[in-house]
């Protein structure tokens, strides 16, 4: 299980240039049906959107980049706004306006949270956090940790706040912005670094501020896809429709992928049992191919899965990869949007394409091409159990599309009742066999993990 900054009550979508933000933070699980227990010190940042930016949707930015990451000292432009506790989870909350705004202004408000005493030097009490290394510099998730979400809730952006003398009336925003990053192996820090314009005038400091604050530019030289850094923005809705927003498989297995594919070949080692040995080398096989992969993404939401799988795709090989990521109709504007603004993550070679699919229908009547898939991916499926049958004729059709072509089967899963189970023995009955290789622990606190199944 992981934790989750966001807003109970979002900012206003224009704000008076001279009052403070009222909002109401949030620290709570995925479906903000579990709010945090440990306190937390929340840390707030306004980052300014420059719209003359040439950098097309990265212009508005949901993060501002620190010092690099494990290294301790002082914090980079956020500052703290109030220490969270869940006796006081309601509580309306004043944020100072952006020293110097200006009328029609946007900015957007960033917040990141650490345990309490966590930034000072001592371990998080109610986490056994490690102290000091805690910096909120700045509010970004990195799939590529090791110990991604251990002790740091994930932080949130807000969308632009306008800053105008005519906001009275005002309405509440919503959607949010988290930014993900990665970098692929062999990247280091100077992966995105600055741009000389010409021998003349050197280094192109405007360039280094907007890469600072996590501007997504691709170095010039570099194909588009190709960089060795990758920072994708996931939007999400402020409702509590379950398609709309980021769900923890959906991050567990998306940070086990990266981490997996960064780790060199080891040998066979006599304590992985041959058929998860046999498994994992299945699964290398397809990723690590030169050959074009026809992917399918059951249970999308907002996408972030795909995109990660196109990213590292991209990094990998130059084949023409098409990735459907799949979701009921509902699903399918908030996808595309973060597809759309994210294409710069991956090769222009690879297709990624949101589409719906119903489980309840015919499967034939909605994926008419009929070529098969080479690797289906799903994040938190299981949650309702009264769809299984559905789920489980959707695999079966899927698996029958091509008898020449047998897809390998890629789940994350997080158990959140017993009866979800039922699963493994259902896919049984049509002739999959799906194993555990792998697991993304979650939060210190406890709850249950994201487990990496294969099959």
């Amino acid at each position: 299980m992981f934790f989750y900054v966001s807003f109970l009550r979002p900012p206003p979508t224009r704000a008076p240039l001279s009052s403070p933000v009222l909002i109401t933070p949030q620290i709570s699980n995925d479906l903000r049906t579990e709010p945090c227990e440990s306190d937390q010190d929340v840390f707030y940042d306004w980052v300014f959107v420059d719209h003359g930016t040439n950098n097309g949707p990265r212009s508005a930015i949901a993060a501002r980049a620190g010092p690099p990451r494990g290294t301790p000292g002082k914090q980079l432009g956020m500052k703290k706004l109030m220490t969270w506790r869940n006796a006081n989870a309601y509580r309306e909350i004043p944020v100072p306006v952006p020293q110097g705004v200006r009328e029609g202004q946007q900015w957007r408000l960033v917040l990141a949270a650490v345990p309490v005493g966590g930034n000072a030097g001592t371990a998080g009490p109610a986490t056994g956090a490690p102290g000091g290394s805690l910096i909120p510099s700045n509010a970004r998730i990195h799939l590529d940790e090791e110990k991604i979400g251990r002790w740091l809730p994930f932080g949130v952006s807000s969308m632009p706040v306008t800053f105008t003398y005519a906001s009275k009336g005002a309405p509440k925003q919503e959607e949010i912005e988290r930014t993900y990053e990665f970098k692929t192996a062999g990247a280091s820090e100077a992966d995105i670094r600055p741009v000389a314009t010409n021998a003349s005038q050197g280094v192109n400091l405007q360039d280094i501020s907007n890469r600072l604050k996590g501007l997504q530019i691709e170095d010039a030289e570099c194909p588009q896809g190709k960089s060795k850094a990758v920072r994708l923005f996931i939007r999400e809705q402020t409702s509590f429709d379950l398609d709309k927003k980021i769900w923890d498989s959906g991050i567990g297995l998306s940070a086990w992928l990266v981490q997996w594919l960064n780790k060199p070949a080891e040998p066979r080692s006599p304590q992985v049992a041959d058929g998860v040995g046999k498994t994992l080398r299945d699964l290398k096989s397809i990723f690590k191919s030169t050959g074009n992969l026809n992917i399918l993404e059951l249970g999308s939401g907002t996408g972030i899965l795909a995109l990660t799988v196109a990213a590292l795709r991209s990094r990998i090989s130059d084949a023409e990869d098409r990735i459907l990521a799949t979701d009921l109709e509902s699903a399918i504007p908030l996808m595309k949007h973060n597809i759309d603004s994210n294409k710069s993550t991956f090769s222009e070679r690879i297709t990624v394409k949101p589409g719906v699919l119903d489980w309840d229908q015919s499967l034939a009547d909605q994926l008419p091409d009929g070529t098969g898939f080479d690797l289906v991916v799903m994040a938190d499926v299981t949650y309702n159990t009264d769809s299984f049958p559905a789920l489980i004729q959707t695999l079966a059709g899927v698996r029958n599309l091509n008898p020449d072509k047998e897809p390998l089967l890629l789940l994350g899963y997080k158990e959140r009742h017993d009866e979800e189970r039922a699963l493994w023995d259902l896919v049984k009955t049509i002739g999959m066999d799906i194993q555990q290789v792998g697991v993304i622990p979650g939060h210190a606190s406890g709850g249950a993990p994201i487990e990496i199944w294969v099959g």
